[in-house]
């Protein structure tokens, strides 16, 4: 008796620790989610304007070259070049402030929203493993004292099993979360940024010989 006393209080410890820990990732989770998701989706719409302003440049470009070139106006060709020249310039800008943005702050955010995902899954796993080993001892007792006609502790120990079953289930929601965000931070590192800025560039140059 004096056993399952004292495995009753090291099972109501494990699930002490285990709120305390879960509220603790939760709580961190949720405040690192939504501040490092804060700032994603803000390089994520500034990513957005670039591009626009980016391809509405070019745009301009092809479109006042066409009209120098049906200009009939006697302006030499060295100045309207310069002119053109001076455009492009301002795209290539345009072009480098996006390709900053990319592989700077946006790798910069991904890489800390990684970093805390892992780490948060790794102390996901630990819960995980001290709950599952609890789980299965407190079912061994519960069959224990049920064959040796202790209802009361067999009751108890079944209580503590249902709770450490729902604990369960909570941890597997927060590790779901932690996976569901790796997933959009793979989107945005999967997404081929390089080759949109080649193609802008070789328009550009395009343009630029024309």
């Amino acid at each position: 008796m004096k056993l399952k006393r004292f495995y009753i209080k090291a099972i109501e410890l494990v699930l002490f620790f285990a709120f305390l820990l879960l509220g603790s990732c939760a709580q961190q989770y949720t405040e690192d989610i939504e501040n490092l998701d804060g700032e994603v989706l803000a390089l994520q719409k500034t990513d957005i304007q670039l591009r626009k302003e980016l391809t509405d440049a070019i745009n301009q470009l092809l479109t006042d070259m066409l009209k120098k070139l049906q200009d009939t106006d006697t302006r030499l060709d060295g100045e309207i070049n310069k002119q053109i020249n001076a455009m492009a310039g301002q795209i290539k800008e345009k072009m480098n402030n996006l390709s900053n943005l990319l592989n700077t702050e946006m790798a910069a955010r991904i890489s800390e929203c990684d970093s805390k995902t892992n780490a948060l899954n790794l102390r996901m796993n630990s819960v995980e493993t001290a709950l599952n080993n609890a789980l299965q001892q407190t079912k061994t007792e519960v069959q224990k004292a049920m064959n040796d006609g202790d209802t009361e502790t067999a009751n108890r120990l079944n209580t503590m099993a249902i709770r450490i079953e729902r604990i369960q289930a909570t941890t597997d929601s927060i590790s779901e979360l932690a996976d569901e965000w790796k997933i959009r931070l793979k989107t945005l590192t999967d997404a081929d940024y390089g080759t949109s800025l080649d193609v802008m560039q070789n328009r550009l140059d395009a343009l630029n010989n024309f």
